[in-house]
């Protein structure tokens, strides 16, 4: 091999290896450009995570106002029937201690 030869297999290794990173270099720019577009997509989806953390909080919050609302009418109505019954008690304790002293009549 001379040593011109030798150059020439040392040029083309060179060149080969230029080529080679030429196609990695280009490889690494379509990843760049992927990653952009995840970057892109992620940034949409955080977007739309933070409306519907929104929406969400606001609707709990109408459901919230909407049950305490309904629980005091419930509470209001068994106060009303707990009343009720208080005085049915009452009046049957009494009638039941006028039946008991009619009995004891001789």
């Amino acid at each position: 091999m001379t040593l011109e030869d030798l150059h020439r297999t040392v040029v083309d290794g060179f060149s080969r290896i230029d080529e080679r990173f030429t196609r990695i270099e280009d490889r690494l720019s379509q990843n760049d450009a992927r990653w952009a577009q995840n970057d892109a997509r992620w940034a949409q989806n955080d977007a739309r995570w933070a409306e519907s953390d929104a929406r969400l909080r606001e609707e709990s919050e109408t459901i919230r106002r909407h049950f305490d609302a309904v629980a005091d009418r419930v509470e209001a109505s068994v106060r009303i029937i707990a009343e009720g019954h208080a005085h049915l008690i009452t009046i049957v304790g009494n009638h039941e201690s006028r039946l008991q002293a009619i009995e004891k009549r001789p």
